[in-house]
This record gives C-alpha cells, sequence and structure tokens, in this order.
C-alpha cells in the first residue's frame, strides 16, 4: 500500500469506527458484545495457537525478518 492510500485507509478506519456508547443500554450492549468475541477467540483456540506460535518464535530466536 503506498503512503496516500495508507493515509486515506487509516482516514476511513477512524471515521466509520462507533462514538464512544453514551447511554446505559448501548453500553450494556458493547459490554456483552466483548465478552462474546472473548468466549468466540477462547473457545477458537485461537489464543492458545497464537501462545504456542509466539513461545516458539521466542525459544528458537526466529529474528524479525
Amino acid at each position: 500500500m503506498d503512503e496516500i492510500n495508507e493515509n486515506q485507509y487509516r482516514e476511513s478506519a477512524i471515521a466509520t469506527q462507533d462514538p464512544e456508547p453514551s447511554n446505559p443500554d448501548q453500553i450494556r450492549k458493547r459490554q456483552d458484545q466483548a465478552l462474546m468475541f472473548e468466549k468466540y477467540i477462547d473457545e477458537s483456540g485461537l489464543s492458545l495457537s497464537f501462545q504456542i506460535i509466539f513461545t516458539e518464535i521466542i525459544q528458537k530466536q526466529i529474528p524479525e525478518d
């Protein structure tokens, strides 16, 4: 991605983000969604998989590049 397109991407991503919730119903809904996402991540095994991968990278001292 060139620099101009990357900046446009960042600006559009920021513009499309939801503002902070202001009423209790929105806050509760966002908290419920966050809990559901965390549960999905735990059940899918993604978290454990990343831990295993990063442990191997660190143990084998694989360079960044």
